[in-house]
């Protein structure tokens, strides 16, 4: 574990915080990593009870670095999953549940990571955006099919084609949150429905989140690295680069 992500065990809960403000906790290399040994390695722990990932500072997650995506270099070792991948699994495979705690923005994988998480509380105020075709590159995260679950087909194309910023009331009523509260209080909530589910019989709500789950499952499996090929495709256009360069300059 880095300092790019914190991690706090108490009352058996884990808060994982992403720590990066001064980036809006975008995502580097470093933290997805940690995230993803963060929340996978509570199933290790029978102390743990469930994860809470939240952000440090104004924010939950400004999606990956754009520095990461200036002219990238392909994987020294092809036989390690990226980043991103490696979240995705853990969020997707880790038996316990796992809960998201935002504030301030989430955007790119800031969104399409709670689409993995089993409950997610957000501010009223939280400002959300899935900018995927406006920077010139595909949707990730199994996206393309759990927002037209949650959404319908689409609202999930507007979301995913037009990339406009929607509100935590918004986010609440096409299913990318659980329910949004007060502003400030995503973190105290997130600890409070934790702490409840706690009480609960393990076994019956590990076995209930792994029955809804695997109805996806197999579909998701797919539908990852078709994703993240056209991912990289586009990634690599002039048109892109550009783009990326250009909010960068901002």
């Amino acid at each position: 574990m880095t300092d790019v992500v914190t991690v706090e065990d108490t009352d058996g809960i884990r808060v994982l915080t992403i720590n990066r403000p001064s980036r809006r906790n975008a995502l580097n290399a470093a933290a997805y990593y940690a995230l993803a040994e963060g929340v996978a390695s509570i199933d290790d722990d029978p102390t743990l009870k469930s994860v809470i990932i939240t952000g440090a500072g104004e924010h939950f997650c400004a999606g990956n670095d754009l520095a990461d995506f200036v002219a990238p270099k392909e994987e020294k070792n092809s036989e390690k999953k990226s980043g991103a991948a490696a979240l995705f699994d853990a969020l997707d495979n880790v038996r316990k549940p796992v809960f998201a705690a935002i504030e301030g923005y989430a955007v790119g994988i800031g969104v399409t990571m709670l689409l993995h998480c089993d409950m997610v509380y957000a501010a009223r105020t939280a400002k959300f955006r899935i900018p995927f075709a406006p920077l010139g590159v595909a949707p990730e995260g199994g996206s393309s099919l759990l927002l037209a679950q949650s959404a319908g087909i689409k609202k999930a194309k507007e979301l995913l084609m037009f990339g406009e910023v929607f509100s935590g009331t918004v986010a609440e009523q096409v299913g990318v949150v659980t329910s949004v509260v007060e502003e400030g209080q995503a973190l105290a909530y997130a600890l409070e429905r934790a702490r409840f589910l706690a009480t609960l019989p393990s076994d019956a709500v590990q076995t209930a989140k792994r029955l809804v789950n695997d109805t996806n499952r197999e579909a998701i499996d797919e539908l990852l690295p078709v994703e993240f090929a056209e991912f990289a495709r586009l990634l690599q256009t002039e048109e892109t680069q550009a783009n990326i360069q250009a909010m960068m300059a901002r």
